[in-house]
């Protein structure tokens, strides 16, 4: 099966030599690889000089089979008919890339600061995938960890794995004592009343989707330190990203 890999970022070019045996022009393949997000400004292709819509009406018309991610509600309506594949979507995909979003985020983190993780108190927002390796990797670094949840079975987790749990409702009386917070929650948290109860010596690192889970205008003008840290895996590991979509990839195409 021939295939074309739009975008020309590290994990793409690492996909390209992966599939370097059956890599055609778009005009040729069967299957087209878009990068992910499908597109970051919301016009053009990311990475591409071809407009996301132009691209779409291509796909339809030529009946290409579609692998892409990171689409809005506007794009799924304009891949109507069009056979396509969200591939962050699938499962097994999306903890794996948990694994280079946790690491670079530590990283990150391990560089923007000037004390330890040892004896830091961190606030993981969000208990999903991300929240809960962040929780176990940040532990072994001897860290104080405090996470937010929202379900009982999730309070239930976080309290057996012996961190701290944190109900929405009691975020407030935490946020003054955080020295790093990580928000995975893809809406709006940490708005103008709360970005003022958190210490201005704090870092927040902000590793939800768009459009993110804090009021960065807020922020700049309460001089909080706020990073939006978007594709981590694409960013901190190319190579294994790459392998990791290839599997994923595989299991559509083959």
């Amino acid at each position: 099966m021939q295939i074309c890999i739009l975008g020309k970022d590290k994990r793409n070019n690492y996909l390209k030599l992966f599939y370097q045996e059956s890599i055609s022009d778009m005009e040729q393949a069967e299957v087209i690889i878009t990068p992910i997000p499908l597109s970051k400004d919301g016009i053009y292709v990311t990475g591409e000089s071809l407009k996301w819509k132009d691209f779409i009406s291509y796909v339809r018309l030529k009946k290409k089979i579609l692998i892409t991610g990171g689409i809005t509600e506007e794009m799924k309506k304009e891949l109507e008919g069009v056979c396509y594949h969200n591939i962050i979507e699938q499962e097994d995909l999306t903890w794996y890339n948990a694994i280079p979003t946790v690491e670079g985020a530590i990283q990150i983190a391990l560089e923007q600061t000037e004390f330890t993780l040892h004896g830091a108190s961190i606030g993981i927002l969000g208990f999903g995938r991300i929240g809960k390796l962040l929780a176990h990797r940040l532990s072994g670094f001897g860290a104080s960890i405090y996470c937010e949840a929202r379900k009982e079975k999730d309070i239930a987790f976080i309290e057996a794995m012996g961190y701290n749990s944190i109900r929405l409702e009691a975020l407030d009386y935490f946020l003054p004592n955080m020295d790093i917070i990580f928000n995975t929650i893809p809406y709006l948290i940490l708005d103008g009343e709360k970005l003022k109860k958190v210490s201005k010596d704090c870092l927040i690192i902000d590793l939800a989707s768009r459009p993110g889970g804090v009021d960065f205008k807020e922020a700049e003008r309460l001089e909080r330190k706020v990073l939006w840290e978007l594709g981590l895996p694409a960013r901190v590991a190319p190579k294994t990203a790459a392998l990791y979509l290839k599997e994923a990839i595989d299991k559509i195409i083959c």
